[in-house]
């Protein structure tokens, strides 16, 4: 990192003019809002960012085309410093302002002096995590949004006073007290402050580390005089990739090599080369320049004063999963779930957003098991241990899978969790509860729910059980949530939950509030009569439908456990990082929530990464390629496997380009027909008598005039289908279509999509000869 002075480059037009006009109308009408609505209004200042190329080319030039924070020369885009929304913790806003947190720092989202170049690499994991020493500054004065309303310069109008943790490139703090080059292109903080800027913004990853390296293995040939260059050119660090990096590591061994001639050295980035140009004309320099060098390299540690305490990993620097291998967990003998990558709801690809993955299948596939191995994979050990149970009913038992050996015991198993950053853990399954290998790690909190998500209506406390018992325990009761609410009440917590919840329910942004009252929460909606006067309305939460109760209790929990785990890094709640697991997420709801209810988790938790099971098509609404998988329990014809095995599909349709009824007669859920029950049934009796057919099995009476009936009737739907009549052509379809229904029900997931694919070709190829 190298300090620029950003005192002599003005704010490009783009933050003054028209194209900035649409952020500071936002900012405007924000805070022009009534306090309490204000306080439960979620907000998204990224949508007014000013995306223009003068901005990119006027920061790039600041910066001499390099990132503001690792100075590497790659690909830049604009990086807005302090988070434009939801700062996170929200417990550093002053109490003045403590409701209305998640305002910060809205008001210098398109400011010239919060916006820096940043390289893909240092791009945080979640941005929005800005801590600072003691508090935030209060929030702007109506005075301060109106001068910027009315009279915008490209910069914010009053000096940014709060004191950021993290180092800021254009501060006037002296690095050197706070960072230390390695050779070898290691990044060491040797302060708390130095310490944190580069876990936050990955200063130390192992291709940057090995990329400074080489650089300044360079440099030092420059310096030596084994280049063309000179010595002369390694000390241009305003023009070189790492130039500050270079000076501190220059700094150090300055300070190791001393004074020289006598006198203590002035060894300011801008004074540096005198001093060395002392040094090179002693013949010993370059061995003691080289001794020095390989000290530093063996033993980094010297240069901390004082031991920086390591602060424990936070759940927002915790690895994300994206990958499940599971062996013989209870019907998963074997099987591999990778999750889709995250993506924001306009389809482009975000980091810091978690993924969601929604698991079909018929009762008894494993969906519910899946869930159960993710959550006891991703858990630490005392979570695992709160279950009830015996632990070896997570083991697969083959006598259950079809096995003939009726003496075969229960097989050992295990999950294999691989994670984004490579890094993976294996949770054994034993006789015991299962395992980690590695029970260290930093985790992201985990949350797990069953179909039956009970609750107390009661005041009663219960002691807060295990976050994921809900899947293994259908008779726990989750706590109340509505006398959790009303517990926060005048605290700045409930602002944030609040907030989450409108975003969730679908509540009016602009008017509705969730208000406390004797104790209980009521929802105030206010309409406007035709008189021009107000009407105000609340509803008491706890009145409200089983469905919405249903989901109420849950995220009520998940927003419960995440608050007890936060400090002074973590990100605020609607930024919050963790994987929640939900079993039948449409149980109890109406079909207008079914069709939203997925995407307004994800809109209201944005970095939550859920899991989750349905039976219901009216849920897949608003998901995309990779974001559904199916499972089927199956016979299997492997020598090596068991007789029944569970399988996913692969290679399955977008779902949002299909029709509900396109969707139930996919492979989604490999219905026949839509139109009733006995028709279903009609089919799927055809489809096991062919197969029965093609194997020479002996039919009844009953049978023959079932088969010859449904012959009877796919004639009939293929002879309407048909632009021109066809005897011999109908024929032909009608083969392709029944050996297709005797073989779809049994084939093998690789094996559908060949199926599917001769009975096309079969149909065109009988078309051809119309």
């Amino acid at each position: 990192m190298l300090h620029v002075d950003r005192a002599s480059h003005p704010a490009p037009a783009c933050l003054s003019d028209e194209r900035s006009e649409p952020g500071r109308r936002a900012l405007f009408d924000l805070f022009s809002l009534d306090r309490a609505v204000a306080a439960q209004r979620s907000f998204r200042m990224s949508s007014v960012y000013v995306e223009d190329n003068e901005l990119h080319s006027a920061v790039t030039r600041l910066f001499r085309g390099r990132c503001a924070f690792c100075e590497t020369e790659d690909e830049l885009r604009p990086y807005r410093f302090r988070p434009s929304e939801e700062a996170g913790p929200s417990q550093a806003a002053p109490p003045q302002d403590a409701d209305r947190a998640h305002l910060y720092y809205a008001w210098l989202a398109n400011a010239w002096e919060n916006i820096y170049p940043i390289c893909g690499g240092c791009h945080p994991r979640d941005p929005s995590i800005f801590p600072v020493t003691g508090r935030r500054r209060r929030l702007p004065t109506p005075g301060e949004i109106d001068r910027n309303f009315t009279q915008p310069t490209g910069s914010w109008i009053t000096e940014i006073s709060d004191h950021p943790l993290f180092l800021d490139p254009c501060e006037g703090t002296d690095l050197r007290k706070h960072l230390a080059a390695i050779p070898g292109g290691a990044m060491l903080g040797i302060s708390g402050r130095g310490q944190a800027t580069i876990q936050h913004y990955d200063l130390d990853r192992p291709g940057l580390q090995a990329r400074r390296g080489a650089a300044f293995d360079r440099y030092r040939a420059q310096l030596l005089g084994a280049t063309d260059g000179g010595p002369r050119f390694a000390m241009r660090f305003q023009d070189m990739e790492f130039g500050g990096g270079w000076y501190l590591l220059l700094y150090q061994i300055a300070r190791t090599l001393g004074g020289g001639t006598g006198g203590r050295p002035v060894l300011s980035i801008s004074r540096i080369d005198r001093y060395y140009a002392t040094w090179l004309s002693n013949p010993e320099f370059q061995f003691l320049f080289d001794q020095a060098w390989f000290d530093l390299m063996e033993r980094p540690e010297q240069l901390l004063e004082r031991e920086v305490p390591e602060r424990s990993l936070v759940h927002g620097e915790a690895p994300q999963p994206t990958l499940f291998q599971i062996h013989n967990f209870k019907a998963l003998e074997k099987i591999e779930v990778r999750l889709p990558p995250p993506r924001s709801l306009d389809g482009t690809k975000v980091g810091s957003q978690g993924s969601t993955l929604v698991v079909l299948g018929e009762n008894a596939a494993g969906k519910s098991t899946l869930l159960e191995a993710i959550a006891l994979s991703l858990v630490d050990e005392g979570t695992r241990n709160d279950l009830p149970g015996q632990s070896q009913a997570f083991m697969l038992d083959p006598r259950l899978m079809g096995s003939p050996d009726t003496s075969e015991t229960a097989r050992r198993g295990e999950v294999r969790v691989t994670f984004e950053n490579g890094y993976w853990t294996t949770m054994g399954v034993r006789p015991n509860l299962p395992t980690l290998d590695d029970d260290r790690i930093s985790r992201l909190p985990v949350f797990a729910y069953g179909a039956f998500r009970l609750y107390l209506t009661a005041e009663k406390k219960i002691r807060r059980s295990s976050p994921i018992r809900s899947l293994f325990d259908a008779g726990y009761v989750l706590p109340n949530p509505d006398a959790w609410l009303a517990s926060l009440h005048k605290k700045p917590e409930f602002e944030e939950v609040s907030r989450v919840l409108k975003v969730i329910f679908g509540f009016d942004q602009e008017g509705d509030v969730i208000v406390v009252k004797r104790g209980a929460c009521y929802l105030r909606v206010r309409h406007r009569r035709e008189n021009g006067d107000d009407l105000v309305q609340d509803t008491p939460l706890k009145a409200v439908s089983s469905g919405f109760r249903s989901v109420l209790a849950m995220v009520c929990d998940v927003m419960r456990g995440l608050l007890s785990q936060r400090d002074r890094f973590s990100a605020s709640l609607a930024f919050s990082r963790a994987v929640v697991l939900i079993d039948e997420i449409e149980a109890h709801l109406h079909p207008r929530w079914k069709m939203r209810i997925v995407t307004a988790l994800r809109e209201a938790l944005p970095n939550v990464t859920f899991i989750m099971t349905t039976h219901d098509p009216l849920c897949l609404r608003g998901l995309r390629a990779g974001e559904v998988m199916v499972f089927r329990r199956v016979e299997s014809r492997a020598p090596d496997s068991l007789p029944v095995v569970v399988e996913q599909l692969e290679d399955l349709p977008d779902v949002g380009s299909l029709t509900v009824e396109q969707i139930l007669t996919s492979d989604l859920f490999q219905l026949y027909s839509t139109d009733g029950p006995d028709i279903e049934a009609r089919f799927a009796k055809a489809a096991d008598l062919l197969a029965a057919e093609r194997a020479g099995a002996d039919f009844s009476d009953d049978d023959r005039d079932a088969l010859k009936q449904a012959r009877a009737d796919m004639r009939l739907l293929i002879s309407r289908a048909m632009p021109v009549g066809s005897t011999e052509v109908e024929r032909l379809i009608q083969e392709a279509v029944e050996q297709y229904l005797a073989t779809r029900r049994r084939a093998r997931a690789d094996a559908l999509g060949g199926l599917r694919d001769k009975a096309r070709q079969s149909i065109i190829k009988a078309l051809e000869g119309l």
